[in-house]
């Protein structure tokens, strides 16, 4: 399964690559739903709901969602979708805030020029 998410990705950067913004998408959203699918908990006493209850056991898994979030974002900037690239990027953003805190402000960093581009795009200074 992390070889579906993985090749799911691989295949839309190169969607991108070739600007085929549709499959691009398609493929992101692909690779985003097999993540979150296999970074749900295994039911049990701590787990019944099958909800992450606050450890960071799926940390690599939310930061890998993050990523994908970010660059599907890109691409819907690409395609003059604004307000869903604007989405991505909040999602990404509070993820990425929430599990990196100090450790990389790169990361946090260029999702928040990323979200102020798509806001800017849409007239919200």
């Amino acid at each position: 399964t992390e070889d579906v998410a993985y090749l799911l990705a691989r295949m839309a950067e190169v969607y991108a690559d070739v600007r085929d913004w549709d499959n691009a998408v398609g493929s992101f959203q692909g690779a985003i739903r097999v993540h979150k699918a296999n970074a749900l908990p295994p039911p049990g006493p701590d787990g019944e709901d099958g909800k992450d209850n606050g450890a960071d056991s799926n940390r690599g898994d939310d930061l890998d969602v993050a990523a994908l979030l970010h660059r599907k974002g890109n691409v819907h900037i690409y395609r003059g979708e604004y307000d869903v690239a604007r989405t991505c990027f909040e999602a990404c953003l509070k993820t990425r805030k929430r599990l990196l805190k100090k450790e990389d402000t790169a990361l946090v960093a260029s999702t928040q020029y990323s979200l102020a581009v798509a806001c800017h795009e849409l007239g919200d200074h």
